[in-house]
């Protein structure tokens, strides 16, 4: 709905220096087009936003994926209709939403498989990116040998760094330096970094767009009826640290008890071919669709009636709780790491048993897994439960708010701005 001009709110100024769009760009070795990563888009939908603010965004990457098989750049980046131009030799660009991405295709495209040769292609290739965009803030992350030479030329470049730190297992602190500045999705996260790191660390909530929830409660599976409800019990990126193992026990369970649940996977990490070939199990069984990454979340958490995050790794949020709770959609989840925080403590959060997070790919126990049964079939078979979890679940979803957090966003790297000089505010 269009809003009466006497009611908007004043525009704020655009984020520009010297007559210009303050200069912000991703640089890392993983390329940040990859759909299949929640890291990814939590920087991406950054970069995005402060577009929209005025900012000059761009990104440098590899042709590195969140992938267990070798994947296709333009199979997987041009299968989304965005245009992939050659910008010489091995760089290719590639325009979203206000952002040009140039990305360094790689050998390969496993992210732990980059060579000596592409490694030494891409410093190279960095070099020139940094000469000319001559970006004033720069978002990052990674702790290896390769990392450290990519942020030393970033910092040689004037250029202010603000380390991504999206999950729990990044190592050492050796890779930060006195100036260099941290954001995190989360609170669980700046506790776990910020005793070590010798800088600011920060809580920057990921903005989670309107397109990847169910914004009208009229559409959404917990506005109907439960005779009415058909609606999936649904789990993203189905790995072993990710819970598989629960997911397949649940799903197990389920066509014994409740012939009519059924269960819809996204993959991520893992694709439809690999599920079958490690004989996990999961794609032989006939109550379980599944479904490659998708972009259209809204229309996914429109026909699911609760989502499923029994995570055996510390998530360090859980986008994808976040995008649940806003479509009304209760989160049935681990109880560690980011999840509590993500679901606004309306999920419903069970723990998981020390043998799975110790090795992934164990099954839970038979009394750990009747427990998050219990769970899943209490709302399930309960209409009155059902509703008053979906409730709960929207209302808190609403700190998440894409409205707040690209506020949140904006604020915080006008403040950056504004604390130095040499990439001041006009």
């Amino acid at each position: 709905m269009v809003q009466n001009s006497t009611s908007a709110a004043p525009a704020r100024p655009p984020l520009l220096r010297q007559g210009r769009g303050l200069r912000v760009a991703f640089i890392g070795s993983k390329c940040l087009l990859d759909d299949a990563s929640g890291v990814g888009h939590s920087i991406r939908s950054i970069l995005e936003c402060l577009a929209r603010e005025g900012a000059e965004a761009t990104s440098f990457s590899a042709s590195l994926f969140d992938a267990i098989d070798d994947v296709s750049f333009r199979d997987r980046i041009g299968r989304n209709g965005y245009p992939i131009q050659n910008c010489g030799g091995r760089l290719l660009r590639v325009s979203r939403s206000g952002v040009q991405h140039f990305v360094l295709q790689t050998q390969s495209s496993h992210i732990h498989d980059l060579t000596w040769r592409d490694s030494a292609r891409f410093h190279r290739a960095l070099e020139g990116y940094l000469a000319a965009k001559k970006s004033e803030i720069v978002i990052t992350y990674g702790s290896g040998s390769h990392a450290k030479r990519m942020h030393s030329a970033i910092r040689a470049a004037g250029a202010q760094l603000v380390f991504y730190l999206g999950h729990a297992g990044i190592d050492g602190w050796d890779w930060f330096l006195p100036g260099d500045r941290a954001i995190c999705p989360s609170q669980f996260l700046v506790d776990r970094y910020s005793a070590r790191l010798c800088g600011p660390v920060d809580v920057l909530h990921p903005i989670i767009s309107s397109d990847r929830f169910v914004n009208d409660p009229a559409t959404a599976i917990g506005g109907r009826p439960a005779p009415h409800r058909r609606g999936f019990v649904t789990h993203v990126n189905p790995v072993p640290h990710k819970g598989l193992t629960m997911l397949i026990a649940l799903a197990r369970q389920a066509m014994r008890e409740r012939p009519e649940m059924k269960f819809l996977v996204l993959q991520g990490q893992m694709s439809k071919d690999a599920l079958w070939r490690d004989s996990i199990g999961l794609a032989s069984l006939a109550n379980v669709t599944l479904l490659p990454v998708q972009r259209d979340m809204a229309a996914v958490y429109a026909r699911t009636n609760v989502l499923l995050m029994p995570s055996y790794c510390h998530e360090g949020f859980g986008r994808a709780a976040v995008e649940a709770s806003l479509s009304g959609v209760p989160v049935l989840a681990s109880r560690h790491g980011g999840l509590p925080e993500a679901t606004g403590r309306a999920g419903i959060l069970l723990d998981i048993p020390s043998h799975c997070m110790s090795d992934p790919l164990y099954f839970p126990d038979e009394q750990t897994t009747n427990c998050w049964w219990e769970a899943l079939t209490s709302i399930w078979d309960d209409e009155c439960a059902y509703a008053t979890a979906s409730k709960r679940a929207r209302k808190a979803g609403q700190k998440f708010h894409p409205k707040l957090t690209r506020s949140a966003i904006i604020e915080y790297f006008r403040g950056i701005a504004a604390a130095q000089p040499s990439i001041g505010l006009i």
